[in-house]
């Protein structure tokens, strides 16, 4: 137990030493597979390690070096941190009075999962006792060991070393340095393989726990964590990396890891090459686009990289200059028809679609007239039907897809329900931005040509709530949160089923208090017939609010929750969680600021809630008006309406005194106690 007690002396850890070796570790150390080796220091042992020194020169990216046992058995510091940070350890047990401190040495690795470790034993010594670890044999030893790799050798007259596992004859012996490059082959590529495994594990969890800021943090980790480690430079890692700064639209991220890695066989991939130009569209800094267009080039010089998504790129970087022209470059517009269409023509496919039926409408084809449209329509709608229902559906693109289908066929009723669904699958900003930037283009192109022919046919009716939509969508990417007014959708309940509840497009607005006059909010349905109700309108001063919160489920949504001569609960839901927030914080800083506001926004006043029981209409009687917050003398259990009766006590029927709305009140008996 010696060992044990120097090591813990000196505070070196198998731990402490894997943290060491991160912070300083060199590219080029981290590159190598270190392999540390333990032998006694005599002829036979000498021998052993001449065939593992033979091995492991055999092998690339493999560093090998001799630990003098005393210095182990010690617990020299930088000895015992060698031994711990090492890849893979080998020890040889021959000597008997090694046995103890390599065992208890070995058990350390493994305790912090270092299980890449071997244990040579000459062959007249392969029966060892384990003091250190409790006595035994060889093969206890082995099973208290089983993530360790045994090799049994010998050493013949002439000198050479020999090797044989599993009990095999010593005639089908062979060479112990070949035993020693299988076993390291192997154990490089376990490492490799449970490096990559880890590394993915830990991709995932932050992708799921963390956002925004914080997930471009553990990202920017993660990415020191391949420089530190080339076991992990591999063209999938680096590419699930770049996926996941795209999600969060850090395109800086993106292009810098790249640009770090030029020239390297890994950055040259395809895969990687296309997620770089998708980042420099996006960025859009002077040459950005030119040099996106470059790379692509260089992919599709290759017919096998000729793939929708590799093409369709290259069709939506020219798209964007036709845009950024604003739409004068009718060489770009081309251009970027013809790749959509080549993508299109490789595999049809939803985005290559869409895109390419987009285009050709702002060229100035039309579905009534053009073939071409009308195939690409037809297509579309049946490989969106392919996939289900449109509510079942919860890829984001796909509803898009059906949205933007549905525009350019004018059909604005299908477009509005594709919409809900939509806002309901809660897509990234950057998707709604994307959809919203097609229908805006379509939208103006298409009024210029009427405006062009003289048209001045009033807008359809059925454009009404599809203007909310679009208006819904833009304010995504709306920054300047100067305004008052939001377009919204109130959530209410369904009259017809009970059970549903329905998202009625509607406007909020806040007015702020002035020296004349009151803050208020009003309310309204963008389209009254809408309304399930008479009422389609709502106006209150601030001093009516008692309450304002965002949804904790969906933080677009908040409650909202008023008093005037009836209470009222609205629960509205905004089109980011910016605007939403913007919103109950013009509410909340202006009633924190109004000291004659009434009632803290936290608690809700006393409110007389006062009803009429509801009674058999075999006694003939009526019933007197009661209150939830006043004793009064009930009428007898039998002349009420019973709804049910449970555990606690008895459900009976009543009717508000003031809304008329039935409502059922429970009686359950105080307890003495």
């Amino acid at each position: 137990m010696a060992s044990k007690e120097k090591a813990v002396r000196r505070g070196s850890s198998p731990a402490r030493a894997m943290q060491g070796q991160k912070k300083s570790g060199s590219s080029k150390q981290q590159q190598m597979q270190t392999v540390v080796a333990v032998f006694p220091d005599n002829t036979k042992g000498n021998r052993a390690f001449a065939a593992l020194e033979a091995a492991a020169g055999q092998l690339m990216q493999t560093e090998l070096q001799r630990i003098p046992f005393e210095k182990l058995d010690y617990g020299e510091t930088a000895t015992l941190d060698k031994f711990y940070a090492a890849n893979v350890a080998v020890v040889d047990v021959t000597e008997r009075h090694m046995q103890a401190a390599l065992f208890y040495q070995l058990g350390l690795r493994e305790n912090f999962d270092m299980k890449n470790n071997v244990v040579t034993v000459l062959e007249s010594q392969s029966t060892f006792s384990e003091p250190a670890l409790g006595g035994g044999n060889g093969p206890a030893a082995m099973a208290r060991l089983a993530g360790t790799s045994y090799i049994t050798y010998s050493v013949d007259s002439e000198g050479h070393t020999l090797s044989r596992e599993g009990g095999s004859p010593l005639n089908q012996a062979v060479p112990l340095y070949k035993t020693f490059k299988h076993i390291l082959q192997d154990m490089h590529t376990a490492y490799r393989k449970n490096h990559k495994e880890m590394f993915y594990k830990h991709l995932r969890k932050v992708r799921e726990m963390k956002e925004g800021a914080e997930l471009k943090a553990e990202l920017h980790k993660l990415t020191m964590w391949i420089d530190e480690d080339p076991k992990l430079f591999t063209g999938d890692i680096i590419y699930s990396v770049l996926l996941s700064y795209r999600d969060i639209q850090d395109y800086d991220s993106m292009i810098s890891l790249v640009d770090k890695i030029t020239g390297h066989q890994e950055a040259e991939k395809p895969a990687v090459q296309v997620q770089c130009a998708f980042a420099l569209n996006r960025r859009n800094k002077e040459g950005d686009r030119s040099r996106a267009l470059a790379m692509l080039e260089k992919v599709l010089s290759v017919k096998e990289n000729h793939v929708p998504d590799y093409l369709c790129l290259c069709g939506r970087i020219h798209k964007d200059r036709f845009v950024d022209s604003e739409h004068s470059d009718q060489d770009a517009l081309q251009n970027a028809i013809h790749w959509y269409r080549e993508g299109f023509k490789v595999q049809p496919n939803e985005y290559a679609g869409i895109n390419l039926a987009t285009l050709l409408v702002i060229s100035g084809q039309e579905f009534e007239t053009c073939q071409e449209l009308h195939d690409i329509g037809s297509t579309l709608n049946y490989l969106i039907g392919k996939k289900g229902s449109l509510q079942s559906q919860s890829d984001y693109w796909i509803v898009a897809t059906f949205f933007e289908v549905s525009i350019l066929a004018r059909d604005y009723t299908r477009a509005c329900e594709a919409a809900l669904c939509m806002f309901k699958l809660k897509p990234p900003l950057w998707y709604l931005k994307s959809t919203a930037g097609n229908i805006q283009l379509i939208t103006l192109m298409r009024e210029k040509r009427r405006q062009n022919k003289g048209d001045t046919t009033t807008k359809r009716p059925d454009t009404t709530s599809f203007s909310f939509w679009m208006e819904f969508f833009m304010e995504t990417q709306n920054t300047d949160m100067t305004g008052g007014m939001f377009p919204v959708l109130l959530m209410e309940p369904d009259m017809k089923e009970r059970k549903e509840f329905i998202y009625i497009p509607s406007h909020i607005v806040f007015h702020p208090a002035n020296e004349t006059t009151p803050g208020k909010i009003q309310i309204w349905h963008t389209d009254p017939k809408s309304a399930q109700g008479e009422i389609h309108e709502w106006a209150y001063e601030l001093s009516c609010v008692r309450n304002i919160s965002i949804n904790k489920r969906d933080s677009r949504g908040a409650f909202l929750y008023v008093v005037s001569k009836f209470s009222d609960d609205f629960h509205i839901f905004f089109s980011s969680e910016a605007q939403c927030e913007r919103f109950c914080e013009l509410v909340t800083s202006s009633l924190t600021a109004d000291s004659a506001h009434p009632h803290p926004l936290t608690e809700l006043p006393d409110q007389v809630t006062e009803y009429e029981y509801e009674l058999d209409e075999k006694t003939g009687k009526t019933s007197p008006v009661f209150s939830l917050n006043r004793f009064s003398v009930l009428p007898s259990p039998g002349e009420r309406v019973v709804l049910g009766r449970g555990a606690f006590g008895t459900v009976y029927s009543a009717v508000d005194s003031v809304t008329k709305r039935k409502m059922a009140v429970k009686e359950i008996k105080e307890s003495d106690s």
